[in-house]
């Protein structure tokens, strides 16, 4: 059991437990900012879960370069009754599409938005969305701040939204991609997690060689004098090819999947690699980009 204790007059916070007790300085709450009240806003509905867990499967490919602030966040691109979710560090991109329901009270009905969100307001959607299944959260923007309302437990949360524009990185999907790998995911990802202590700590480079029989996955450390080869079962459709990607951005591609099988797909060894759902057909939009290694041997 904790005891919380406030002084009045220092507003000091002491926290008492069997183990012990725990100081530490309180504020006055007049100088809590007040939010202004939001005006001219559009307003949409969601399913709670399918919206923060979309959020959840994006945010490990958020940037963490301070330089270009926007890849900080998440893009959000409202239209019709869709929502498109991105975030990418540039190497890698996650993307994801979402209905809500009846429009978007307070626009046009063919309008479009644009905005990017705080990842760590995505963040902490992300964490509540195994309680919210079959419910309904609201979301209202305008050009400055963004509001998610009826969250569990009478969560609100207001966000100023984060100023700039997002690069057009949709525009880089590659649509004819003729060399197709089809595998187990979780037998992939388990093969990459077995390699990985053989990659090198510097750029955390794996190979896929990719050929009827299968795919052999490489990794080395010639400064440590290691490497490792494994073959996973897969069906590839193409020509041989020997493409390098990082390890770590290709885990992240599959941790993002649910399904029991991905599809890679590849179109030049200098142009991103598609992972979807095996069972995704081409159009679909809940995809991840990884761009490989620009030498390839």
């Amino acid at each position: 059991m904790l005891t919380f204790l406030i002084d009045p007059q220092t507003r000091k916070l002491f926290i008492e437990a069997e183990s012990g007790v725990y100081e530490c300085p309180g504020h006055d709450p007049a100088d809590w900012p007040t939010p202004s009240p939001m005006d001219h806003y559009t307003s949409v509905e969601l399913r709670a879960d399918i919206l923060c867990r979309a959020l959840g499967e994006v945010l490990t490919f958020v940037s963490i370069d301070d330089i270009r602030p926007v890849l900080g966040g998440i893009f959000l691109e409202f239209e019709s009754s869709e929502l498109l979710i991105c975030a990418s560090d540039t190497q890698a991109l996650g993307l994801r599409k979402i209905s809500f329901f009846n429009g978007m009270a307070g626009s046009s009905k063919n309008a479009k938005h644009q905005l990017i969100i705080s990842a760590k307001v995505a963040k902490a959607l992300a964490g509540i969305h195994k309680d919210n299944a079959d419910k309904a959260v609201s979301l209202s923007f305008n050009s400055s701040f963004i509001y998610f309302t009826g969250l569990p437990n009478g969560i609100s949360i207001l966000s100023q939204l984060i100023d700039g524009r997002y690069p057009a990185f949709l525009n880089s999907i590659p649509t004819q991609n003729p060399y197709r790998l089809t595998v187990n995911r979780s037998a992939f990802l388990l093969a990459l997690n077995r390699i990985e202590p053989f990659a090198n700590t510097g750029t955390r480079r794996v190979r896929l060689q990719l050929a009827s029989e299968g795919c052999v996955i490489f990794a080395e450390d010639l400064d440590n004098s290691k490497q490792a080869r494994e073959q996973i079962a897969a069906n590839y459709i193409g020509n041989k090819l020997s493409i390098s990607f990082s390890l770590s951005r290709l885990q992240h591609s599959l941790e993002s999947f649910n399904g029991s099988e991905i599809r890679l797909e590849l179109s030049a060894l200098n142009r991103a690699g598609v992972v979807r759902d095996a069972s995704a057909h081409e159009e679909d939009a809940n995809l991840v980009l990884v761009m490989p290694f620009s030498s390839v041997e």
